[in-house]
């Protein structure tokens, strides 16, 4: 932005260099850091009657893609998998999501599924100003460092929402009440600085959840006290933390005691607090069957 005796320059409400203009309805609005990239070429783009793209600034080279009713024309048909990677994949330039502001009221409510998966050219995001009902896949293998405090009141799954993401390094403490499925959702995240302290009342699948299998991650040093009480799948949950100190043996002991109801817990804690003391202690107290160290008769 520009500024005159410290103020900021504007012209017609925008500023001048930057961005000040309001986010239409069912719009998300992207940075490119090419200042000559125009979305409109693409051929993917092409057909998509019910969904435009169109310039906020010239400066930052800012777009806003509005649907008619939601992402799901750009989620699902636009840009996730890996047998039909992101138009923005191997590019020479990075993409950034500025904000979103979808209703939830919106025709087909807002769905995040696989909108960026594998998207390696995908640097950040900003702000989420909706409520998502849907994340499974959403950033998937992008390389996101952080994840911005959002309302996540709504979402049903986080299934692979942020899983093979190199560089991610945070997550916040996201308050998920609706949320039921927590699969692979940091999995294979080896740079993750600390795991996310949510509320996971309702969650009755944590497969795979934060594990890392292949890289192990050295940052990791708690297990947070989570709500297990609707637990059922937590095979390898959270395997592959070795520096591990605390939190493991009292969330075993939480599962343990939910007897049946827990229908897959191979190697949960697998590789887990083997590199600290504290952790090797806990080990010793948890079943090979979970992952742990204990001989079973």
């Amino acid at each position: 932005m520009l500024k005159y005796n410290g103020r900021i320059i504007t012209k017609n409400d925008r500023w001048i260099g930057d961005v000040k203009v309001p986010l239409p309805a069912s719009t998300a609005r992207f940075r490119f850091s090419d200042p000559t990239y125009d979305p409109r070429t693409e051929d993917r783009w092409s057909g998509a009657a019910s969904s435009k793209w169109s310039k906020v600034n010239t400066a930052g080279n800012v777009w806003d893609w509005t649907s008619a009713g939601c992402l799901a024309d750009f989620a699902n048909n636009r840009q996730g998998g890996l047998a039909r990677p992101g138009v923005w994949n191997d590019r020479n330039f990075n993409v950034e999501l500025l904000d979103t502001n979808m209703a939830s009221s919106d025709p087909g409510i807002f769905d995040f599924t696989n909108s960026f998966e594998y998207c390696n050219n995908f640097v950040c995001i900003h702000k989420i100003s909706s409520k998502p009902h849907q994340m499974k896949y959403a950033f998937t293998g992008t390389s996101i460092s952080s994840v911005p405090m959002f309302d996540a009141s709504e979402v049903r799954s986080l299934q692979g929402t942020f899983d093979e993401c190199p560089n991610l390094e945070y997550v916040p403490d996201l308050y998920i009440p609706s949320c039921w499925n927590l699969s692979w959702t940091l999995y294979a995240d080896p740079n993750l600085r600390a795991l996310p302290n949510w509320n996971t009342e309702h969650v009755t699948t944590f497969d795979y959840y934060c594990a890392n299998v292949h890289t192990p991650n050295y940052y990791i040093e708690e297990i947070p006290d989570y709500d297990v009480s609707s637990a059922q799948i937590v095979r390898r949950a959270f395997s592959g933390l070795p520096n591990v100190k605390v939190g493991m043996y009292r969330l075993y002991q939480k599962l343990a005691a939910l007897g049946e109801q827990i229908t897959n817990h191979e190697n949960t804690f697998a590789g887990t607090g083997t590199n600290t003391p504290e952790g090797r202690a806990e080990r010793a107290l948890i079943p090979q069957s979970w992952g742990g160290d204990l001989v079973e008769e």
